[in-house]
């Protein structure tokens, strides 16, 4: 984490997104990252840690100023995985306390659109294959106490330097949409190409996607239930199939639309075959010296007496 922290500062900015990833994978941190706070001490105070659940790292730079980096303790470990390339490599890596995580998966998007969920060999190894340049994602999803999380989420850049992804050399699957409506568009592009139907906006998915996103920004989770207890599906009308929910969090549309495109498991949610219709709100979250848009998808299979606009 203090490298983390030095390498942002040495920067001199905060990357987004995909960006924060990449650096903080090539900085040697292979779990999420909480919160970055840059300033003078009195801007960025060490935290408190809680518990084993958060650490920290800090950079000390000219004329005291400061980097603060938070991060909850990553659920497992990559062992032996590259973090950087060749065009036809091939790898072999472990996931270090995979075992240890409730309902673990893991799965791998390529710089195509192109997802895989990878399965271990007889002796808990994975396999890694990069066959073109560009970004490929790690992934590793697991259940945790209300609903599915994102354990670690991981790039390996082939054919290219870090410092490519991160000044935007790079394509990484982020997007430039700036309304829903663009994100629609964008989406339904990506299931084309995949040879998939595009889906439809429905009015009544609208409503119950718009008040997901104003319960997380208010309670400032990315739990998959509502506050009431209940998931997802029981929100929807009778008879609809549900698909899945994406949940999305950045400082705008084109960052929190970003954040589900590199998830593996979030596109393999876009690219569902089954899915025909799909709701999507949006709201902001306030924090004293912050906000953060977050973005809900709701996908599902439609409903045989749907009130909403399509």
């Amino acid at each position: 984490m203090d490298s983390l922290a030095a390498a942002i500062g040495h920067l001199g900015r905060v990357p987004t997104g995909a960006s924060l990833l990449v650096l903080s994978a090539s900085a040697g941190w292979p779990g999420r990252v909480g919160d970055v706070v840059a300033g003078y001490p009195e801007d960025s105070p060490i935290p408190a840690p809680s518990g084993t659940d958060l650490c920290y790292g800090r950079w000390k730079g000219p004329e005291g100023r400061t980097v603060t980096v938070t991060a909850p303790l990553p659920g497992c470990v990559p062992r032996g995985l590259p973090l950087s390339t060749l065009p036809g490599d091939r790898a072999s890596f472990r996931l270090e306390g995979l075992d240890t995580l409730r309902g673990a998966a893991v799965a791998l998007s390529s710089p195509g659109m192109r997802v895989d969920v990878l399965r271990p060999d007889s002796s808990s190894r994975f396999s890694l294959f990069t066959p073109t340049e560009g970004v490929y994602w790690l992934e590793v999803m697991a259940e945790g106490g209300r609903g599915p999380e994102v354990t670690i989420l991981l790039p390996v850049i082939c054919g290219a330097s870090p410092e490519d992804a991160i000044e935007g050399n790079l394509a990484m699957g982020e997007s430039e949409a700036v309304s829903r409506e663009e994100i629609l568009s964008e989406l339904n592009s990506i299931r084309i190409s995949q040879g998939l139907r595009p889906l439809r906006q429905d009015g009544g998915l609208q409503a119950v996607a718009r008040g997901r996103a104003v319960e997380l920004a208010m309670n400032g989770g990315v739990e998959h239930y509502s506050d009431s207890g209940g998931s997802v599906r029981e929100l929807l009308p009778d008879g609809t199939g549900f698909v899945a929910e994406n949940i999305g969090r950045g400082s705008g549309y084109s960052e929190a639309w970003s954040m589900i495109l590199i998830s593996p498991f979030h596109l393999l949610s876009c690219l569902a075959p089954s899915a025909t219709e799909i709701g999507m709100g949006a709201s902001v979250q306030i924090e004293p010296d912050s906000w953060q848009m977050v973005l809900v998808q709701v996908l599902t299979t439609g409903t045989s007496a749907s009130g909403g606009n399509r």
